[in-house]
């Protein structure tokens, strides 16, 4: 059977036979057809800030959360994945029980406090998926089974809604395939257009003091040339079985329990990370377990230098590229989607179900509920950031600003009642 060119054929057994080559063989990176696999250090670090990164994500979701009509293409993962747990009868029986879904991050401080500010920007869609741990680990480890298979297909049906709205070749699909995909499409193609409009000139007014080095970010949605050089396969993340302190990035053409739903090479792209174990403070002698799957959906811009000596990023084509007068480029990966679902000894879930408390929002833009953390709760949380956890260091500071932001609120609440 030929692979090379079609990723629909991979069968569920090529898919694993392939996942299961990466992580017990002993070669550093190999190829099937389209799909790569490479080996890769563990990181158990806090990632440090990028400045380009915190940009194009900035640039992306202003865009996304400024206007209203916009909302929905963030806030519609968080529709989807509800859905699914309630429409799930397994689920569905311990959603609000033994199950809790929040968001937190960014956008959930700008619901709290009325709207974004320089302290409080819109960032990317960070869900966690909660379990309660006190349950049998028969039952809690069924419930996160099941719950794995309902995010990878959330993610992988956002995706397809997605790449259909922003990157498909709609005049080379049968009306059939547009009719059927165009059931999914929550924003009408007019909407679509004036997105694709609005962040490019967001991208474009990025300057030169802001990136720190001379050239131009570029979207996808310009044109098939940015899409295509900004395109990627989606993968998953496994500990390796050969090497150790090791992971293995394997590119998959689907998710498991999803070959009905195929990752297409988009600049949308999907991962799994099932390696998330570590000790959240850093220290030997101090262990606080964290654990969790990480499943996370990015959206892959271009960067073009000035001169070839500005480019640096690891994924940025090399000299050869240039010589062969090809345009020299870089990606920068804006984050999104971050969904997690903890593990049963992960502190941050036992600490919840001890203390957590959540509180409703409505998105009346989206018409949606939304839960969020309360006030108490984030607090709790940049706390720990700060004095409990390992903290990087760029990223202190404005933690810090942040908490004491926070306590200012809760001070004032404390003495008007």
């Amino acid at each position: 059977m030929d692979i090379n060119n079609n990723s629909n054929c991979w069968t569920p057994a090529m898919r694993n036979g392939f996942i299961e080559t990466a992580i017990n063989g002993d070669a550093e990176r190999g190829s099937k057809g389209p799909y790569w696999f490479n080996v890769l250090p563990k990181n158990n670090k806090p990632d440090e800030a990028s400045v380009k990164k915190e940009l194009v994500t900035r640039a992306l979701m202003n865009t996304i959360f400024e206007n209203p009509q916009y909302r929905i293409i963030a806030l519609k993962i968080y529709d989807i994945l509800i859905n699914k747990i309630t429409s799930n009868p397994f689920t569905r029986a311990h959603y609000h029980r033994n199950i809790v879904v929040q968001l937190k991050g960014g956008v959930s401080y700008t619901y709290l406090m009325g709207g974004s500010s320089d302290m409080f920007p819109y960032s990317d869609v960070d869900i966690v998926v909660l379990i309660n741990p006190n349950l049998p680990k028969h039952l809690f480890d069924a419930i996160k089974d099941t719950l794995n298979t309902l995010v990878l297909q959330t993610i992988s049906q956002y995706k397809r809604i997605i790449d259909f709205m922003f990157f498909s070749n709609r005049e080379m699909m049968s009306p059939d395939q547009i009719a059927k995909q165009s059931a999914e499409q929550f924003m009408s193609d007019e909407l679509i257009a004036q997105f694709r409009s609005d962040y490019n000139e967001a991208l474009a007014r990025l300057t030169v003091e802001e990136m720190g080095a001379e050239g131009m970010f570029v979207s996808p949605l310009d044109n098939k040339e940015f899409r295509n050089a900004a395109s990627r396969h989606s993968y998953i993340l496994a500990n390796s079985n050969v090497k150790e302190d090791s992971v293995v990035r394997v590119d998959v053409p689907h998710f498991e329990m999803c070959e009905r739903i195929p990752l297409k090479k988009t600049p949308i792209f999907c991962s799994h990370n099932r390696t998330i174990r570590f000790n959240r403070t850093g220290d030997s002698d101090n262990e606080m377990r964290g654990s969790f799957d990480l499943y996370r959906i990015r959206f892959n811009n271009l960067f073009i230098p000035s001169s070839p000596s500005a480019s640096s990023d690891e994924d940025c084509d090399d000299d050869s590229a240039s010589r062969n007068g090809r345009l020299q480029r870089e990606n920068v990966i804006a984050d999104f989607v971050d969904i997690s679902i903890s593990s049963q000894d992960d502190v941050e879930l036992a600490q919840f179900w001890q203390s957590g408390r959540s509180m409703l929002v409505n998105d009346i833009a989206s018409s949606m509920w939304i839960v969020i953390p309360d006030l108490v709760s984030m607090m709790n949380d940049l706390y720990k950031m700060l004095h409990v956890y390992e903290c990087p260091e760029s990223k202190r500071a404005k933690r810090q600003m942040r908490y004491d932001t926070l306590k200012a609120v809760y001070d004032k609440t404390c003495y008007e009642n």
